[in-house]
């Protein structure tokens, strides 16, 4: 396993953080190893994994340990941010499970702190186990209502200039 820090740049999937590296020049693609972060807009509670990500982390300076490679398609690693797990953090917070095997990449080396924190999560009922899922953010529905939001902004900007 390798291991560095650096910024991360975006967070544009639920389970792939995009870190760039001063030292070489480059973009890391990070998935999150051994849990499983519902996929962005298209399961329950994705869309929040994702925006967790992305406020915690877009432009701060994070470790990674890098547990293993594809070639083609990235990195899979354990990403701590201020010394906190963001792996072990997602299944505390109901926001992510473990992965029963990988389908991509490896065992990780902390398999036993994400079971223990999704085991907190399940006994508190949170997120992904919680009783009542919410429905599915779709992207669209997102657009949809900044649009209309944006348009009843104008609209009273208008009647103010001309009342």
């Amino acid at each position: 396993a390798s291991d560095w820090s650096s910024d991360v740049c975006s967070s544009d999937l639920s389970n792939v953080i995009n870190i760039s590296n001063d030292i070489d020049n480059r973009i890391y693609r990070i998935h999150l190893n051994f849990i499983r972060v519902p996929p962005f807009c298209s399961e329950p509670l994705g869309f929040e994994a994702r925006e967790y990500l992305r406020k915690m982390l877009v432009s701060k300076n994070v470790e990674a340990i890098i547990e293993g490679s594809i070639s083609d398609y990235g990195e899979f690693g354990v990403v701590f941010y201020d010394s906190m797990c963001i792996n072990t953090e997602l299944c505390r917070k109901g926001l992510a499970v473990v992965a029963e095997s990988p389908i991509y990449g490896c065992v990780s080396d902390y398999k036993e702190q994400f079971i223990e924190a999704e085991r907190e999560a399940k006994a508190l009922k949170l997120g992904l186990h919680s009783d009542n899922l919410p429905e599915t953010m779709e992207f669209s529905k997102i657009h949809q209502r900044l649009y209309h939001e944006h348009g009843i902004i104008e609209r009273r900007s208008e009647e103010r200039r001309v009342g």
